[in-house]
């Protein structure tokens, strides 16, 4: 089994940011939902809470969970306040069929105290779900839905005309951004094949032709855009997925010149900017199962400074390998901070010392049961000037352990968990004698330690040596029969057995013979492993055979 286990590690990621970020760092600030949006204009961010309720963030201070909770399918966007001054959010509710309408709701941001939200306005309902949405001062942007399109539309409010714009455009429409200019659209055309599209389209705020700036196709290698942003006079946009993903873009809507800028983590779709920050979803763990925990992140302007650095990745190792009964095995922690470009990495991560981590365990139940979350121990350690710690791994021995690891939130903002679960095998010792007999079979013989009754060995041999000079063993599991092969480098033994046999009554030893045809080689004597119940592992390291 590989050394990581994929696995959603369903961490509550604390909505609370103790600190500004240094300058030219990015900063997790908490926790949002799969898929959930975040929007930010005026000085102000905002999305929606683990419990659905909103959180705010003003400027560069903390984020702030308020009392509004916008229904789970509502829109909402945050733009600049009625008679400027300010920032507001806003969303729809109460969207019926029967009378045709929904009610916008409104509340103005502040930096401190309780929020309340008030109507501002009713806007026609055509049903197809919860409209999308933008504000910006007096100014409204809203979908209505015609037959299977969504169509957007303009209106001031309160009691203004509303302009019909995008006209011969049929998709159906996710987001709505909005300047004194351009309305901005995140369209989701139909296909003829495929699972879908993405367009990021503008159309001039007094009507006009609509302009799509970027099409992203879906397939076997799907792209998506994930959201879109105005910022001054420019239009941003998060492409994810699979094939040339995890990109922002930056478009002139006039002159559709266009400028990217790799982001070097793996995106969620959520995203915005404002006033030259970034605020994007970041994906942890993310081709586990279940809910994916995602940081929201304000960062610098990757057009704007030549270095910036990422939020902090934490990763995990076990030493020593391979893992005994009766060693005594530690978690190694490294958290580490990657400088970039717009285009490249910039040096190697750098160590980020003086951090709390926490050890995260779990025990597997049968070999065919989901990998296990795991769950904090209490044992916390604090990363040196190299940026490492090593937390003893606490409890006593399992045949199969999980661990993972995070920052503590009151030190990193957020915390931060480590992406995978590490798997950990615990092997029993076993030794190995080979003797060629007079009719020229091969005689295998060695003990078990502790005894393992009942099980039984196999006989393999070594096929050669694989060795690749860009391969890393860092952080990977370490077989006994693969104890000093070089780093970068894999002794390949055979997949079917040589041959087996059944460990002595009391478990403590075994005795295989392997026919006359077995050549001469270097071999290992491995236990087996049964379905159901876990047991412990057991491998000898290469041996030389006559």
């Amino acid at each position: 089994m590989p050394s990581h286990a994929r696995s959603a590690l369903l961490i509550a990621l604390a909505a609370l940011l103790c600190a500004a970020a240094p300058a030219a760092a990015d900063t997790p600030v908490g926790a949002s939902a799969k898929g959930t949006p975040v929007v930010a204009d005026s000085g102000y961010a905002a999305w929606r809470g683990d419990d659905g309720r909103l959180v705010v963030r003003a400027g560069g201070g903390g984020a702030r969970t308020t009392s509004l909770r916008p229904p789970a399918s509502a829109v909402f966007d945050v733009g600049a306040r009625r008679g400027g001054g300010g920032a507001q959010v806003a969303w729809t509710e109460s969207c019926s069929t029967r009378s045709h309408a929904c009610a916008v709701r409104s509340a103005l941001l502040r930096g401190s105290g309780t929020l309340t939200a008030s109507v501002v306005a009713h806007i026609p309902y055509h049903g197809g779900g919860s409209p999308a949405l933008a504000v910006e001062g007096s100014r409204l942007a809203y979908t209505l839905r015609d037959g299977s399109c969504d169509v957007p539309y303009v209106r001031t409010s309160p009691g203004g005309s509303s302009r019909r714009l995008d006209r011969g455009h049929c998709a159906r429409i996710s987001q709505l951004d909005l300047t004194s200019t351009w309305v901005g659209v995140l369209a989701h055309p139909p296909v003829t094949y495929g699972s879908g599209a993405t367009e990021a389209r503008v159309v001039p705020v007094g009507g006009g032709a609509s302009r799509t700036l970027q099409r992203e196709a879906q397939g076997e290698e799907s792209n998506f855009i994930g959201s879109i942003a105005f910022d001054g006079s420019y239009l941003y946009t998060s492409r994810a997925g699979i094939r040339q993903a995890n990109v922002f873009t930056r478009w002139n809507p006039s002159t559709r010149s266009r400028s990217d800028a790799r982001a070097f983590v793996d995106l969620q779709g959520a995203f915005s900017r404002d006033r030259g920050r970034m605020y994007y979803a970041q994906a942890e763990g993310q081709e586990g199962t279940g809910s994916c925990p995602c940081v929201v992140v304000g960062g610098d302007d990757p057009w704007a400074v030549a270095t910036r650095l990422l939020i902090p990745a934490l990763a995990l190792d076990v030493t020593p390998q391979p893992v005994f009964v009766d060693s005594d095995p530690s978690a190694v922690v490294a958290l580490t901070r990657q400088a970039v470009t717009r285009t490249a990495l910039s040096g190697a991560p750098a160590p980020v010392p003086g951090v709390p981590v926490e050890l995260l365990a779990a025990t597997a139940g049968g070999t065919s049961d989901p990998v296990p979350t795991p769950a904090p121990t209490g044992a916390v350690a604090t990363t040196g000037a190299d940026g490492t710690a090593t937390i003893p791994i606490p409890g006593s021995p399992v045949p199969r352990r999980f661990l993972a690891a995070t920052t503590q939130a009151a030190s990193t903002g957020a915390a931060i968990p480590t992406a995978d679960a590490t798997y950990v095998q615990t092997y029993v010792h076993v030794t190995a004698s080979a003797t060629r007999q007079a009719d020229g079979r091969l005689q295998v013989t060695g003990t078990i330690a502790p005894a393992q009754p009942g099980r039984k060995v196999r006989l393999d041999r070594d096929l050669g040596r694989i060795c690749d000079g860009g391969a890393s063993t860092t952080g990977a599991l370490t077989p006994p029969n693969q104890i000093g092969v070089p780093v970068g480098c894999f002794d390949r033994y055979t997949q079917d057995p040589v041959t087996t046999a059944a460990v002595s009554a009391d478990g403590t030893s075994y005795t295989l013979v392997a026919p006359a045809s077995a050549p001469a080689g270097t071999y290992s004597v491995s236990l087996d492993s049964p379905r159901g119940a876990p047991v412990y592992a057991g491998q000898t390291a290469g041996f030389a055979a006559p």
